[in-house]
């Protein structure tokens, strides 16, 4: 089992890096097009393209990332508290924290440093901000919201073992509420109650994804009967995978 999460690490590893690639594609297609494109092709053009839809599948491919970063988190933050642990030490906590502060800390610094070089000024009370939020750079939000889970892993290593599923679908209930704040175009909420609930649920806070943390506790501590439930589901999930990329695709181009 650990090895199998330490290869779906690896993966979504890989698909971060392939995510800010794509990101980066469609910078140059769109912002950059000007550059390359024939006289009179506007980069509006290219909506629709081989190449548009390439990078559109690697991002629909790669979704999986950062629930599976949070998941294996949770899995190791329970194992390493013990199967029969009813809390997580807080030297444990406190000892992965400080592995992910130091290079945060460091890196952040250096790119608040670079804009400041560049003309941007920054109040002490904007720095701090930036440094508890990850608003340094918009990907660093990644790590704030993993130490929101390590601050809470003994709160959550008690109720997954007591009412594991109970704790899988209050999340999942809460997740798909976050979730379909998307779907606002569809559902014809009111924009003024979508805009404040984003606001309010900025993408560093641990309620944006609030399910996959907690999941992989529960299947840390429940190891055999969490293994035995995935293996029963393992050919409908590749079959759902296989339908659903393709319609994530098409429902993001509606939306």
């Amino acid at each position: 089992m650990i090895k199998r999460l330490l290869l779906l690490n690896g993966f979504a590893v890989l698909g971060v890096i392939l995510f800010h690639s794509s990101g980066m594609g469609f910078v140059a297609m769109f912002a950059w097009g000007g550059l390359h494109l024939p006289a009179g092709v506007s980069p509006a053009d290219q909506v629709g393209s081989l190449p548009y839809y390439g990078l559109r599948l690697i991002e629909q491919i790669i979704v999986f990332s950062i629930p599976a970063f949070l998941f294996v988190s949770g899995y190791f933050a329970a194992v390493s508290a013990g199967r029969d642990a009813t809390t997580v030490s807080w030297k444990i906590i406190f000892a992965r924290i400080r592995t992910l502060l130091i290079p945060y800390l460091l890196w952040s610094a250096v790119v608040i440093l670079l804009y400041m070089l560049t003309g941007s000024k920054y109040s002490p009370f904007s720095i701090l901000t930036k440094l508890l939020t990850g608003g340094a750079n918009e990907i660093y939000y990644f790590v704030p919201l993993l130490i929101q889970f390590f601050l809470l892993a003994p709160l959550l290593i008690r109720i997954a073992r007591k009412y594991p599923v109970g704790l899988i679908i209050v999340c999942g209930l809460i997740q798909t509420g976050v979730q379909l704040l998307s779907y606002q175009p569809l559902f014809d909420m009111p924009p003024a109650f979508v805009s404040t609930a984003i606001r309010l649920l900025p993408k560093w806070l641990f309620l944006t994804k609030i399910f996959w943390f907690p999941l992989g506790m529960v299947a840390g501590l429940h190891a055999t009967a969490f293994k035995r439930g995935i293996d029963r589901l393992r050919r409908w999930a590749i079959g759902a995978a296989i339908i659903l990329v393709p319609l994530g695709m098409l429902e993001w181009e509606a939306l």
